[in-house]
């Protein structure tokens, strides 16, 4: 892959956490699709990512890129579909799961994981990043049985979704399906036009001839035929049909009438997620590379940068000389304290192992609307919390302003 200024990007680099618990059973199917695109895949226990292991099984989402949930019938499907999996997550990953959505991360669920994203209130989330209770609900199909067969299912998004931007608007792909829970209903007033007024609605089941979509083609009997959404930014996508069971010609059930290609419509999915993966780290350079040559009109320490999406609040990026830190408030909630303390220790780490060495520290603060910027309570606290008074100094042509804390109560301009 190549970003958008030539550099190569590796897909190798993208990093794939599919998390599993006790009744999943795609797992493996769902790392296999992201590792033939290229990506790092792998399939990791709840309780690896919730430390209830062996340390050196221990994992945190922050270690991945993109998140996803795979079909199964994960607890058992007691209670409902997906609940229990939802519930141990939520209970535990709570604060990193929206963090991580927040940050732009991609989150996959298939079948029992969309419905786990339902449960988990990440999907249709009409209000807020996730929602305090379910707003929507798998229900059973219509023909009270499992449904098993091939389906079609049309690309109706108009372009928000970041996982089917290789598939056209209105294209319709190949896509089998496997559930006896695959009904999507809400309880929220009008919701169709809500998925629709916010470009949610990603798939919708399709017959073969495009004419009126009956049973079996509707294999469940979804309102408006709905087979897939996303989240309002479109980084979230739950889907019920299988598109991990596509990624080749050789799994459709029509394989040996021949096809044009040796892909299946699957691995269409899969790609234009990683072509998302690619522009946001060129994104990410491009913002490093603009920090950079602020860095060399006047030395800064700490960068505290709003609007780039690749930022990782309790990882701050290091640049390549290692004088860079970034760190992004918005996404710090209720650790800004923590927040606080990571970027203090990375400073004191560049001036040499401690705060005595340090003479001061220049703060960049990174945003097309300084003064805006300034006022976020996120931002006042996080600068408290440091020692940095507010002294600001605008320099052209990045709108940015340079804070400085104070040391023995001497600003150094």
């Amino acid at each position: 892959m190549e970003d958008h200024g030539g550099r190569a990007v590796k897909a190798s680099d993208v990093r794939v956490c599919v998390v599993r618990i006790e009744g999943t059973n795609c797992e493996g199917e769902m790392a296999e699709a992201f590792r033939t695109v290229g990506a790092q895949a792998e399939e990791v226990h709840l309780k690896q990512l919730e430390g209830r292991c062996a340390p050196e099984l221990g994992r945190s989402l922050e270690d991945y890129d993109i998140l996803a949930i795979p079909g199964g019938f994960s607890a058992g499907d007691y209670v409902r579909a997906g609940a229990l999996f939802a519930a141990r997550m939520k209970a535990s990953l709570r604060s990193d799961l929206v963090r991580f959505v927040e940050n732009g991360n991609p989150v996959l669920g298939v079948c029992n994981g969309f419905q786990v994203l339902v449960e988990l209130g990440l999907l249709p989330a009409f209000d807020s990043t996730m929602s305090e209770e379910p707003q929507a609900a798998l229900y059973t199909n219509d023909s009270g049985r499992f449904e098993c067969r091939p389906t079609v299912l049309r690309n109706d998004n108009r372009g928000k979704c970041v996982f089917v931007s290789d598939i056209g608007t209105g294209e319709a792909i190949y896509s089998p399906s496997a559930h006896a829970e695959g009904k999507f209903m809400c309880d929220v007033p009008d919701f169709l036009a809500k998925l629709e007024e916010h470009d949610q609605v990603v798939f919708r089941y399709a017959s073969p001839e495009g004419d009126r979509v009956l049973y079996p083609w509707n294999p469940n009997g979804s309102p408006s035929n709905i087979a897939g959404i996303c989240n309002p930014a479109g980084n979230v996508m739950g889907m019920m049909p299988h598109p991990e069971r596509a990624m080749t010609a050789y799994t459709v059930a029509d394989w040996a009438r021949g096809h044009a290609s040796e892909d299946g419509d699957g691995r269409k999915i899969f790609t234009s997620v990683m072509k998302y993966m690619a522009k946001r780290r060129s994104d990410a350079d491009l913002h490093i590379d603009a920090v950079a040559g602020i860095e060399a009109q006047r030395p800064a320490q700490v960068v505290l940068a709003y609007d780039l999406d690749h930022v990782d609040v309790m990882g701050p990026l290091r640049h390549d000389d290692g004088a860079v830190q970034v760190a992004d408030p918005r996404f710090v909630g209720d650790d800004v304290t923590e927040a606080a303390t990571v970027v203090r220790e990375a400073v004191d780490e560049d001036a040499g192992g401690g705060a005595d060495h340090v003479e001061f520290a220049d703060v960049l603060l990174v945003d097309d609307d300084v003064e805006g910027a300034l006022e976020r309570p996120e931002s006042e606290l996080l600068l408290e919390l440091l020692g940095i008074p507010l002294l600001r100094d605008v320099v052209p042509p990045l709108a940015h302003a340079v804070l400085h804390r104070a040391v023995d109560d001497d600003v150094v301009a």
